[in-house]
């Protein structure tokens, strides 16, 4: 992440606390790796598209969107959350 993002970051750190008590979906070394491959992902293509399945507190979407704007491209992240995380997704996703 741009270091600019500390308002981001605070936000992933906050949603991996808060999930942290039912095991977080991912860590922060998974994080930076979707952070990576989604960035790698935005260069294969014009307007790429992410989908998502499954985002819990939404900790793993703070990492790929950001990716794809950083980038500087139209693309999309997609994500599905059928658990009881989605509101709480939502949330969270609202605040970034």
């Amino acid at each position: 992440l741009r270091a600019a993002d500390e308002k981001l970051l605070n936000l992933m750190k906050k949603v991996f606390v808060e999930s942290e008590a039912e095991g977080p979906p991912v860590s922060f070394a998974c994080g930076r790796l979707l952070y990576t491959l989604a960035h790698l992902a935005s260069r294969s293509s014009a307007s790429p598209a992410i989908l998502e399945v499954g985002d819990g507190y939404g900790f793993s979407t703070l990492w790929l969107a950001p990716a794809l704007a950083d980038e500087g491209v139209d693309g999309n992240v997609y994500s599905m959350e059928a658990g009881e995380g989605a509101e709480k997704a939502l949330e969270n996703l609202k605040q970034a």
